[in-house]
């Protein structure tokens, strides 16, 4: 499914079927499990778009900025501010409490989700690392705790 992929999205990005993307739903189902059955971690469902704000707020921007995915000011905005796909579920997990002051007794807040994750990686830096092929977009089950 590579050729599909590519012709409708350009390189770097993949489609899985069949057993492989059964796996991957297998894989991630295991370890969502593991963390809110086993370990405690309220699982959570998050925006996959977040603002400039957010993204600075978790330093991905200025420094990571021409690796992300930009979406244009004519199509979306989020409160008047630049929009972007995540690039990991850090970056909404943690925003969940911003502006919060916490107490410590609600400490420590522990978080799990599986998000697709967006990475244009524009530069060479990460992008084949020792056989592995990094893609524009995957899954991941992010442990996040504050």
């Amino acid at each position: 499914k590579a050729d599909a992929a590519v012709s409708m999205s350009g390189s770097r990005f993949v489609a899985l079927s069949g057993p492989v993307a059964q796996l991957e739903r297998a894989i991630s189902t295991f370890f969502l499990n593991m963390h809110t059955m086993e370990h405690g971690y309220t699982e959570v469902s998050v925006p996959l778009v977040v603002s400039r704000s957010s993204l600075e707020g978790t330093s991905q921007l200025p420094k990571f900025e021409d690796d992300l995915f930009k979406i244009t000011p004519e199509s979306h905005t989020c409160n008047g501010e630049d929009a972007f796909l995540i690039p990991t579920a850090e970056v909404p997990l943690t925003n969940m409490h911003r502006d919060s002051i916490l107490e410590e007794e609600e400490l420590p807040i522990s978080y799990v989700a599986l998000t697709p994750c967006f990475r244009a990686e524009a530069g060479s830096y990460g992008r084949d690392t020792r056989g592995l092929v990094r893609t524009h977009q995957f899954y991941k089950v992010e442990m996040v705790k504050i």
